[in-house]
């Protein structure tokens, strides 16, 4: 992510049942844009953006085959 490009900082009205806000009817949210940039949207980075992540090999995998099977997810 590109902190000059991705993060947005807002203050301003907020719903009265956001009770994280230090005043009433006040407050601030931070947003964070963390999806991969394209060459196309205008983003360049020298050396290019990383590789996603990979799972190496031997990763037990199976252990979450499955899961949720119980609930009919």
């Amino acid at each position: 992510m590109d902190y000059a490009r991705d993060l947005l900082l807002t203050e301003g009205p907020v719903d009265h049942l956001d009770h994280a806000s230090y005043q009433q009817f006040w407050g601030g949210k931070l947003g964070i844009d963390a999806t991969r940039k394209l060459p196309e949207e205008g983003y360049t980075r020298n050396g290019g953006w990383p590789e996603m992540n990979r799972l190496g090999p031997g990763h037990r995998r199976d252990r979450w085959t499955g899961a949720g099977k119980e609930y009919g997810l």
